[in-house]
């Protein structure tokens, strides 16, 4: 149900062609790939966010830079001679943000799962809707609004569905832990 709200809410807001369809799978394989990595290395290695993080961000930027001084050089150089002390506040926060954002995502993962993180990031999505209709003044179109109503009915059902699962779970590990009773002892 989420994944059909999200994709009412695609199908009726942008227009489809080949190219941005083959990115758009290839963006969803690549992240599930990742996050994915990111639910199996935590659990094998033992690792905390902040170590898998650190693990992480550091390969990550060792093969950009490699890509950015390989593809984007002459563009680097011609932002670093123009810009401005606003402008390099401007990177650096977008950095913490990012670092923040990438904290988060290996925060829930370690301590949900990989699924549930999925569902957060469609649940994102429709904030992102409701959020630029409220505080911008966007028109929501009709395709959009059942999109949202669908995806939070299914998220809604899924953390129901999911807090029932872990009730039954505590329970069933609580009514088995009672212990040998002291029976015949005095």
């Amino acid at each position: 149900m989420v994944v059909g709200g999200i994709l009412i809410n695609y199908s009726t807001d942008i227009q489809l062609n080949f190219l941005g369809a083959l990115f758009g799978l290839t963006a969803v394989v690549a992240s599930s790939l990742y996050y994915t990595w990111i639910e199996t290395k935590q659990r094998k290695l033992e690792l905390s966010p902040p170590q898998l993080l650190i693990y992480q961000s550091s390969i990550s930027s060792a093969i950009l830079s490699v890509l950015v001084v390989a593809i984007e050089l002459p563009d680097v150089l011609k932002i670093m001679n123009t810009s401005n002390a606003s402008d390099a506040a401007m990177f650096f926060l977008s950095g913490l943000l990012a670092f923040s954002v990438s904290t988060s995502v290996f925060y829930i993962i370690s301590k949900t799962s990989v699924v549930t993180y999925a569902v957060f990031c469609k649940l994102k999505i429709c904030l992102i809707i409701l959020g630029g209709s409220i505080l911008f003044k966007e028109v929501i179109t009709p395709g959009q609004a059942m999109g949202v109503i669908v995806t939070l009915t299914g998220t809604a059902m899924y953390a129901f569905f999911t807090m029932s699962e872990k009730n039954k779970l505590d329970k069933t590990l609580l009514s088995n832990s009672n212990g040998p009773t002291l029976r015949g002892m005095s």
